[in-house]
């Protein structure tokens, strides 16, 4: 648990510790290159570190916004913590960001998907994903006892559903 936090706090995917959490500043990794783990999953999984970058810098404001005000120059000091707070949230969203995968790895909602993509020249470095061919299915098996209406809904295996 302790390795899979450092990992993530320090951008690297909380699963195997090696791979990247970003592409570039703020761009973030769909999967991860080592590993292959989906990162983000859901359309919702922006909203907890963007609900922990906001709140940490509405508090980085309030103590500021008391720092300043016990130093007797509160007033006219907007002009320094509104900058200093919008700076902290966008220079500390990426740790946010980086917190949340450790929380949801931990809790089940990252893992490591079943293998049924291979990818082709992995060897190579790159390549597209491609389905595995499916191993061969046995015919459905019907009773002659009871035969099934072409109209009626089955389950794939010959029998009703």
């Amino acid at each position: 648990m302790i390795s899979a936090f450092l990992s993530a706090l320090f951008g690297r995917c909380p699963c195997c510790g090696r791979g990247s959490l970003y592409q570039s500043f703020l761009k973030f990794n769909e999967t991860c290159a080592v590993c292959h783990v989906r990162f983000e999953r859901w359309s919702g999984s922006w909203t907890i570190p963007t609900v922990m970058g906001y709140g940490s810098g509405a508090v980085f404001a309030i103590v500021l916004g008391y720092v300043f005000h016990r130093m007797g120059r509160l007033e006219g000091s907007e002009n320094i913590i509104i900058p200093a707070t919008i700076g902290f949230t966008v220079l500390l969203y990426p740790v946010c960001k980086n917190l949340s995968m450790f929380m949801l790895f931990q809790n089940g909602f990252i893992f490591v998907d079943p293998p049924t993509l291979v990818r082709e020249g992995a060897s190579a470095g790159g390549g597209e994903p491609r389905p595995m061919p499916s191993p061969p299915s046995k015919a459905p098996e019907i009773s002659e006892d009871r035969l099934v209406d072409p109209d009626e809904p089955t389950d794939g295996g010959g029998h009703v559903a």
